[in-house]
């Protein structure tokens, strides 16, 4: 089972019941509101995404080819696609 935290996580739970991460919580930092998005110049407005860190992932799948497909909740949002390597 994969399970996703709005922090940044990715965890994957396996079927004797070990949890472990599959990549490293979130580097945004400490959340402050409006938490996933910003205020730009008073106006809310859509995080900086970095690539290679997840913001706040939330839908996931896996895919045929064992991929993990996730969507990231936020303005606009995002979809990552995580090859097996």
């Amino acid at each position: 089972m994969i399970i996703t935290g709005l922090g940044g996580d990715l965890l994957v739970s396996d079927l004797d019941g070990r949890i472990r991460s599959l990549v490293d919580a979130s580097s945004y930092g400490q959340r402050v509101e409006p938490w996933p998005n910003r205020v730009v110049d008073g106006e809310l407005a859509r995080p900086e995404l970095r690539t290679g860190v997840l913001h706040s992932p939330h839908g996931v799948a896996v895919a045929q080819d064992r991929s993990i497909v996730l969507t990231e909740w936020l303005i606009g949002g995002r979809q990552v696609r995580l090859r097996p390597r």
